[in-house]
C-alpha cells in the first residue's frame, strides 16, 4: 500500500438506494461536480477487485473541504469512506485511453435514464483486476463557447438542448487498464454504450510503450554517415554551413535517441504509469491551439469579372483535445454507484449531519462521527431511552456505559439542571450474567457502591417481595398480582387467583413459633424455618392432600388455642378463614379442581426455594429506593454454577419489576420536583414485560413525576405485544443497532425519519458498535443521526475524562 500526501480517497459504500427524481438526481450530481472541480480535478475509478465491484473518488487534498464525497455519495446512494488504493494500478499490461472520432451527428436523450443501470453493466464489463477511470475538470470559457459554436452547427440549431450545454459540466478523460488491448477497446467501448446520453463517436488509443525519440538514434546514425561519406561528393559551391549543420542535427538526435533508449526521456506508456503509481490521473488537457469554427456552404462573388467561388460546408474542429470530452455530471456519477448487486460488496448506512444542538456537552457523551462528539440530553433520559439491537450487536454494552455515567454522578455530581447527581437510585436488571462483572468495575472504577443481588446464588441478599404495607391478606394479595403479571390472566385465572389469596394469607402466618404450638405435627413434611412460598405449596397439597390438611387444620387449632388463653391472635384467625372453605366439608377429589393450577404456578417458584428461604438475607426495594442506593439484579447464570433456567429468568425478573413499581409508586412520589431519581437499567426489556405491558408502558407515562430514568434494551421488537412495541419505540430516545428482520427495520426506519428520509436498508446494514440515534432536546425532537459507539468498558478509569468530568479515586 501507498501512502497518499497529496491526494485523498473515498471507497464508495452502497447504503440505501438512488434517487431516480430525474430533477433530484441532477441537483446532486451538479453540486458534486462543481465541489470537486473548483480546485482542480477528480477522479471516479470503479475496479474488480477480490472483494467485488469497487469504486472510488480521488480528490487532491486541497479539495476535501468542499465535500465533493458527502455529494457524490448522496447522489449514488453511498457512503463515502476514506480508503487506500493497492499500488497496483500501473501494473496492468495494457492501458488505453477512449478519443473522439469524426462522425455525423448523433443523438443520445437522458429522458428516463436509470442511474442504477450504468454500474450493472460495469459489472457485466469490467474482468478480474482490470478498472475503468474518468478524470474531471471544469470547462474554461474558452471551450464552453468554441463547444456551443461548435454543437450549434451539429445539431443544425442556434440554441442546442444537449446534457453538455449545463452549467455544471465537465471535461473528462477516460482511461481504462486491463489485461490486453482487445480487452481494454471492449471496457470502454461498452463504458462509453452505457453513459446515459453520450452521443459522440469514439475510438481507442494506447499510449506508445517506446518513444518517438528512440528513431533518432538510427536517424542520427545515417545523418551521420551522410556526413561523412556523402558530402564530399556534393559541389564545392554549397554553403559552408551546411555540413555544420548536418553535424549539429545528427548530435542531437543521436543524444535524443540515446536518452530514450537509457529511459532518461520517458515515453507516453511510461510516462502514465508513473503517475499511477501514485493514483494521480492526468488532468483531461486541452486543445492546443484555436479550433477552426464551423460553417455553412456558401458562394463567395467573383470581382472585376472573376467567377464567383463555391465555398464548402465545414464542421470546423472538435473543440478539445482528443481524448477530452464535455458531459452533464448526470453522464458519468453513475459509473462509482455501489449499486451493481451482490458484486457491489456489502452495503453501510450513509451519514447524516448530528444536529448541532447534540454536538454541545448537554449529557453524556455517547459516541462519534465526522461531525464531532455526539451527547444525549440530560434531562430528556426522565422521557425514556430505549435500545433495540440483535444478540451480540453490543446494546448491552451500551446499557452499561450509561449506567456508568450515572455512576459518575452520583460519585462527581455536576449539578447541572436536569442531571441525575448523587440522589439518584441504580438498579439494574442483568439477564444473562456475564455482565455482572462489568456491572461491578463500573461501579468500582468510577468510586461508586454497588449491591449485587444474585438470584441463584444464596450467598448474596435477595429482594423481599412481600414487604408491602398492609396485613397478610393485603401481601398476598400484592404478591398474587406480581404473579398474574408474570404468569398472565389465562395462567391464573379468578378461580385460582382467590386460591392463591387464600393460602398465601395463611402461609404468610405460618412460623417456626406457630408450627410448634401444632401438636402431633409431623416434622418431616412440616418443617421449620421454611419460606411462605414453601408452606402456601404444602397446602396446595405439593407433598400429599393429607399433609395440607394437617398444616391447614393446625392453624386452625393454634389460632383456637389462643383465643381460649385470651390471646388471640387475629393474623392467624384471618388465615385459617381464608383457607377454610378448601378444607372444611370437601373430600380431596373435591379439592384437587381448586389446588391443580395454582399448585402448579407455586411450584415453578419453589424451584428457587433458597430465594424466599427466610435464612437469605434480605433487602427491601423501599430501602434501596429511599437510601439512593445502587442494586445489580442477576437473573442470569450465578457466579455459583447454578443455571436459571429461560422460564425461571423471566418469572424472576417480572416478579421483581412489578414489586419494584409497586415500591416506587410508594416511595418516590413528588421526587422530580426534589430533585431525586432512580435510574433503571434492563438489557432485554421483554424479561421485565411479564405478560402485560402495563407496568413499562407505566415507565413511559407516569414515571418522569416519581423521577423514573428508564433505559431498557431488547433484542426483538419484534416479538414485544404491540402496544409494548409501540410505548418502547415512542421514548424520548431510541437507539438502535442494526436490525435483521426487515419489518422491524421499516419500522425503526420509519420511526427515526424526518420527511422519509431513511430507509430499511439504512437500518439494516449499520456497521457494527454503529447506531442510529433519535433523541430531543428541550423537549424538541431533533433530526436522527449515526454514530459509531467507542470502547468505554476498555478504559473505564478513563471514561471520567473522556466525558468532561474530574478525575475519580476508586
Amino acid at each position: 500500500m501507498f501512502p497518499v500526501m497529496s491526494l485523498r480517497i473515498y471507497r464508495l459504500a452502497r447504503s440505501g438506494g438512488i434517487e431516480t427524481n430525474p430533477t433530484t438526481f441532477g441537483q446532486r450530481a451538479g453540486a458534486f461536480a462543481s465541489a470537486a472541480t473548483e480546485l482542480g480535478t477528480a477522479t471516479l475509478l470503479t475496479r474488480r477487485e477480490p472483494t467485488g465491484l469497487n469504486g472510488y473518488l480521488i480528490l487532491p487534498e486541497k479539495s476535501v473541504n468542499l465535500n465533493a464525497a458527502l455529494h457524490l455519495g448522496q447522489t449514488v446512494g453511498a457512503r463515502a469512506e476514506i480508503a487506500e488504493l493497492s499500488d497496483d494500478l500501473a501494473d496492468v499490461p495494457v492501458i488505453g485511453e477512449l478519443v473522439f472520432r469524426p462522425s455525423p451527428a448523433l443523438r443520445e436523450t437522458q429522458a428516463g435514464i436509470d442511474p442504477t443501470e450504468l454500474p450493472r453493466l460495469l459489472a457485466n464489463t469490467i474482468p478480474a483486476g482490470a478498472w475503468v477511470a474518468a478524470t474531471l475538470r471544469a470547462p474554461s470559457t474558452r471551450e464552453r463557447k468554441h463547444h456551443t459554436a461548435w454543437l450549434s452547427h451539429r445539431l443544425g440549431t442556434a440554441v442546442p438542448v444537449h446534457h453538455s450545454m449545463s452549467a455544471n459540466a465537465v471535461v473528462m478523460t477516460i482511461t481504462a487498464g486491463g489485461s490486453s488491448r482487445e480487452e481494454v477497446r471492449s471496457m470502454l467501448h461498452q463504458v462509453t454504450a452505457g453513459l446515459p446520453g453520450f452521443d459522440l463517436d469514439s475510438d481507442v488509443v494506447f499510449p506508445a510503450r517506446r518513444h518517438r525519440f528512440v528513431f533518432g538514434l538510427a536517424v542520427g546514425a545515417l545523418l551521420a554517415a551522410a556526413t561523412l561519406f556523402g558530402l564530399p561528393q556534393i559541389p564545392y559551391e554549397l554553403p559552408g554551413w551546411l555540413p555544420v549543420a548536418l553535424y549539429g542535427v545528427a548530435a542531437i538526435a543521436a543524444a535524443v535517441g540515446l536518452g530514450a533508449l537509457t529511459g532518461r526521456i520517458k515515453s507516453p506508456d511510461t510516462r502514465l504509469r508513473s503517475r499511477l503509481d501514485r493514483a494521480d490521473f492526468p488532468a483531461p488537457p486541452a486543445r492546443r491551439g484555436k479550433p477552426s469554427p464551423p460553417r455553412k456552404e456558401r458562394t463567395i462573388k467573383g470581382q472585376n469579372g472573376a467567377p464567383d467561388k463555391q465555398l464548402p460546408a465545414s464542421d470546423g474542429d472538435y473543440p478539445f483535445a482528443p481524448n477530452s470530452f464535455i458531459v452533464a455530471p448526470t453522464v458519468i456519477v453513475g459509473m462509482v454507484s455501489p449499486h451493481a448487486g451482490a458484486v457491489s460488496g456489502e452495503t453501510v448506512t450513509r451519514s447524516r449531519a448530528t444536529p448541532p444542538a447534540m454536538l454541545q456537552p448537554i449529557g453524556p457523551m455517547i459516541g462519534t462521527n465526522e461531525d464531532g462528539r455526539a451527547h444525549l440530553s440530560a434531562p430528556e433520559l426522565l422521557f425514556g431511552t430505549a435500545i433495540v439491537g440483535r444478540p451480540g450487536s453490543g446494546k448491552s454494552v451500551i446499557t452499561r456505559t450509561l449506567f456508568g455515567w450515572s455512576c459518575l454522578e452520583r460519585v462527581r455530581p455536576s449539578g447541572r439542571p436536569g442531571y441525575p447527581g448523587s440522589r439518584n437510585a441504580l438498579i439494574a436488571f442483568e439477564s444473562k450474567g456475564d455482565g455482572v462483572d462489568k456491572y461491578l468495575g463500573w461501579a468500582h472504577a468510577l468510586g461508586d457502591k454497588a449491591l449485587l443481588v444474585d438470584v441463584g446464588d444464596p450467598s448474596t441478599r435477595a429482594i423481599d417481595m412481600f414487604a408491602v404495607p398492609g396485613d397478610n391478606a393485603a401481601r398476598a394479595s400484592f404478591f398474587t398480582n406480581a404473579m398474574r403479571y408474570a404468569f398472565g390472566d389465562q395462567a391464573i385465572g379468578d378461580r385460582s387467583f382467590e386460591t392463591l389469596v387464600a393460602v398465601l394469607t395463611a402461609a404468610l402466618t405460618v412460623t417456626d413459633e406457630v408450627l410448634e404450638m401444632i401438636e402431633g405435627r409431623n416434622g418431616q413434611f412440616i418443617p421449620l424455618g421454611r419460606s411462605p412460598i414453601f408452606y402456601a405449596h404444602l397446602l396446595l397439597g405439593g407433598h400429599s392432600d393429607a399433609t395440607g390438611v394437617e398444616l391447614g387444620n393446625g392453624i386452625k387449632s393454634v389460632a383456637v388455642k389462643l383465643r381460649n388463653r385470651d390471646t388471640p391472635n387475629l393474623e392467624l384467625e384471618a388465615a385459617y378463614t381464608a383457607i377454610a372453605s378448601l378444607y372444611e366439608g370437601r373430600t380431596e377429589s373435591a379439592r384437587r379442581s381448586f389446588l391443580e393450577a395454582p399448585r402448579n404456578k407455586i411450584s415453578q417458584l419453589l424451584a428457587l426455594d433458597h430465594w424466599w428461604s427466610p435464612a437469605r438475607p434480605k433487602i427491601t426495594w423501599e430501602q434501596v429506593l429511599s437510601g439512593h442506593r445502587s442494586v445489580i439484579i442477576n437473573t442470569g447464570s450465578p457466579r455459583n454454577g447454578m443455571m436459571l433456567d429461560d422460564s425461571q429468568n423471566q418469572q424472576m425478573s417480572s416478579l421483581l419489576m412489578y414489586s419494584l413499581q409497586h415500591a416506587i409508586k410508594r416511595v418516590c412520589s413528588g421526587w422530580l420536583e426534589q430533585g431525586r431519581s432512580v435510574s433503571l437499567f434492563a438489557d432485554e426489556l421483554a424479561l421485565l414485560a411479564g405478560s402485560s405491558p402495563e407496568v413499562i408502558s407505566w415507565l413511559r407515562d407516569q414515571g418522569r413525576s416519581y423521577g423514573c430514568r428508564p433505559f431498557l434494551a431488547t433484542q426483538r421488537p419484534e416479538q414485544l405485544p404491540a402496544l409494548l412495541r409501540n410505548n418502547i419505540l415512542t421514548y424520548a430516545t431510541l437507539i438502535s443497532f442494526a436490525q435483521n428482520d426487515p419489518t422491524t427495520a421499516r419500522e425503526i426506519a420509519d420511526n427515526v425519519a424526518t420527511g422519509g428520509d431513511w430507509s430499511a436498508e439504512d437500518i439494516q446494514h449499520l456497521e457494527p458498535f454503529t447506531v442510529v440515534v433519535r433523541s430531543q432536546v428541550d423537549q424538541r425532537r431533533q433530526s436522527a443521526f449515526i454514530v459509531k459507539l467507542p470502547n468505554f468498558e476498555a478504559d473505564m478509569a478513563g471514561y471520567p475524562a473522556a466525558q468532561g468530568y474530574a478525575a475519580v479515586t476508586a
